[in-house]
């Protein structure tokens, strides 16, 4: 089910992302990083330069 009132984002399959659990490591892509940095400050994640908008997916993705 997706939620109309939900932003979606998808980094399976990401540059240096993998199967890791840990995607804020030091070794993760630059746009992961950039997008927890932000949303664990309290910003929005669909900002995060680098994210587009995937209609097919219905989230955001790099």
């Amino acid at each position: 089910m997706v939620a109309s009132n939900a932003f979606y984002f998808d980094f399976t399959g990401g540059p240096n992302v993998g199967k890791t659990h840990g995607l804020f490591y030091e070794k993760t892509n630059d746009v992961v990083k950039s997008f927890f940095t932000t949303v664990l400050n309290g910003g929005r994640g669909e900002e995060t330069d680098g994210l587009v908008f995937d209609s097919k997916l219905n989230a955001y993705r790099f």
